[in-house]
């Protein structure tokens, strides 16, 4: 069976096709109802500010709020940013996605980018 999208059904080689890193962090937001406090943003935003080429995002689900646009602040020129994140195929909430997809036309080409898969 051929997938529509090549990464969902195929074999993947990590150790040809993965990148080279010199940090790599995990973290999450605490679990809380209503209105979430923004650490994982914050964190973001302090590791993007150290990044000397690039800042590389994994997430399977963002939407990006307005409060959180205007809480992060501008990178220094020539950082190149990319946002990897769920396709339409695989999230669990098409609805929220098509808020991504109007995120995605307000953004600069030449210094970001979002990769679904």
């Amino acid at each position: 069976m051929h997938a529509k999208e090549p990464f969902v059904m195929s074999s993947f080689n990590w150790a040809a096709d993965g990148t080279s890193v010199k940090q790599i962090a995990f973290f999450t937001n605490p679990v809380e109802r209503f209105n979430k406090r923004p650490l994982v943003l914050k964190k973001l935003n302090d590791l993007a500010h150290r990044a000397k080429r690039s800042v590389l995002i994994q997430t399977p689900y963002v939407i990006p709020t307005r409060p959180m646009k205007d809480g992060l602040t501008p990178l220094a020129s020539g950082i190149q940013t990319t946002v990897v994140t769920n396709s339409l195929t695989a999230t669990p909430n098409p609805l929220a996605f098509c808020r991504l997809l109007k995120h995605e036309k307000g953004t600069d080409e030449n210094r970001h980018s979002f990769v679904r898969i």
